[in-house]
């Protein structure tokens, strides 16, 4: 399905319903302008093991609009670190759950989803998952790295556009864009997973 000036959110609110979205364990977002080299099995071990909703590997290269989405040599050998902001793209993974339940929050309006990736953090925390600590919902995993391989990156007056679909929730859930502390003292839980994912 192809249809002009759309991008991944205009899409996942009409094809990817909420019965697909429970039919899978995890589910990938992409964009068409992402590298990464890390098995896909080995990564989803690591997320199902330490039962994180939604994360995305750190940023090597390429273009980016916010700091705490690189890698960070802090983090690298424990995995990665929890925080309360996991950006749009340009690769995301939600365990299905937590996609199911963020669905009603995604507006028909947006296309790129931009300005979503402020608030789902939150949102997945005090709407969807309320016995689970609100540091230990979204996660950025330093041990995996992804490029991504756009020179530029979205404009602030592309995003604008889209920002009132999710005004109302701002005030509330905006994220503060910060790292809680290492999902894990050490990885070894990374070789483990490496294996099985060889088998």
């Amino acid at each position: 399905i192809r249809v002009e000036n759309q991008k991944r959110f205009w899409f996942i609110k009409r094809f990817l319903s909420r019965h697909l979205i429970e039919s899978y364990r995890f589910i990938w977002i992409l964009d068409e302008d992402v590298q990464f080299d890390f098995h896909p099995l080995t990564y989803e071990c690591v997320v199902n093991h330490y039962q994180i909703l939604l994360s995305s590997p750190g940023r090597l290269l390429g273009s980016f609009s916010y700091l705490i989405t690189r890698i960070s040599p802090l983090y690298e050998d424990k995995i990665g670190r929890w925080t309360d902001f996991v950006e749009t793209g340009p690769l995301i993974v939600f365990h299905s759950t937590a996609l199911a339940c963020l669905w009603s929050f995604i507006s028909e309006k947006v296309s790129s989803g931009y300005g979503l990736d402020l608030i789902w953090c939150q949102i997945l925390s005090e709407m969807c998952f309320k016995s689970i600590s609100s540091k230990k919902i979204c996660a950025i995993l330093d041990s995996f790295s992804m490029n991504h391989l756009s020179q530029g990156i979205n404009t602030v007056d592309v995003g604008n556009r889209e920002l009132p679909a999710y005004q109302g929730f701002y005030q509330k859930y905006k994220t503060k864009k910060q790292s809680f502390g290492p999902i894990d003292q050490h990885s070894s839980i990374l070789y483990s997973c490496t294996n099985q994912s060889m088998i």
